[in-house]
């Protein structure tokens, strides 16, 4: 049965087509949020896309101009540290290198580094490090695994010095004036067997307390100024290697030591 209502102006309208009406309402207002919404959602999703490739963008930049060497190192270090990504790396920066002296500040930008468990010494440095950093929901956080310079030092006349080296880690050295290379001898804190790449060559090496002649003389660089290379690939039992480099006189000698890490970069990103 069709039930009818009369209006005051003569029409007569069913109930069914009242609820028609309502439920025509109903689903264009449901509709109209719902697109509404997908509308809203779509351009914040292209807004968040576009700040995150932005800040891709910036991060890489940063990265790379925080390649070592920096420019904050005495005047020999760093002519060094040059012969040393020249020869190794391919070019005037370290490519995969974080140098933690190379931190600047950034006007429009909030810029931090959050080091893992990272322990630097120097004394051919020519500023300090600043660690700061701060965290908020604006921030973009990016992971890299890098090569860290954990130690840059410049021994004065020395004839011998002795570095300590674990699994993965890189030593880079040169001597300074005209003396000629005696010998490298290698220890360990524990038997171990080591695999060591010395200018692209390998050596593998068992040790122990006892140093022995490790034959790196054999592909070693005797020239002045020449940067040399040692990397250990591996070690047994966690050990850790000493070499002890020797050379036929006093000599001024420089070391880079890097070891790799994982640095995250910080940026406050404020869609700017």
């Amino acid at each position: 049965m069709i039930k009818k209502i009369l209006s005051k102006r003569g029409f007569i309208i069913t109930y069914e087509a009242v609820i028609m009406v309502i439920t025509f309402v109903s689903i264009f207002y449901v509709g109209y949020m719902a697109y509404t919404h997908n509308f809203l959602t779509f351009h914040e999703e292209k807004r968040n896309v576009e700040e995150i490739h932005h800040a891709n963008l910036l991060a890489d930049k940063i990265l790379k101009d925080m390649e070592f060497p920096s420019n904050n190192y005495v005047a020999d270090y760093h002519t060094f540290a040059k012969k040393v990504s020249e020869k190794y790396f391919g070019g005037e920066k370290a490519r995969g290198t974080f140098d933690p002296f190379n931190i600047k500040k950034n006007n429009s930008t909030y810029v931090g580094f959050r080091p893992e468990n990272l322990e630097i010494t120097s004394n051919v440095n020519t500023t300090s490090i600043n660690y700061t950093y701060i965290i908020s929901n604006n921030n973009y956080v990016r992971t890299e695994n890098l090569l860290v310079p954990v130690r840059t030092w410049g021994y004065a006349n020395e004839k011998s010095i002795v570095e300590n080296l674990t699994s993965g880690e890189r030593l880079y050295f040169a001597v300074w004036d005209f003396s000629r290379l005696a010998n490298i001898t290698a220890s360990s804190n524990t038997t171990t067997d080591a695999v060591f790449l010395v200018n692209g060559v390998t050596f593998n090496l068992t040790l122990n307390q006892t140093p022995k002649i490790t034959g790196f003389g054999k592909v070693i660089s005797t020239r002045s100024y020449e940067p040399n290379e040692i990397r250990v690939l591996d070690v047994s039992n966690n050990a850790i290697v000493y070499l002890n480099i020797t050379y036929n006189q006093p000599s001024t000698i420089y070391v880079a030591k890097f070891k790799p890490y994982n640095i995250s970069i910080i940026i406050n990103y404020n869609g700017g």
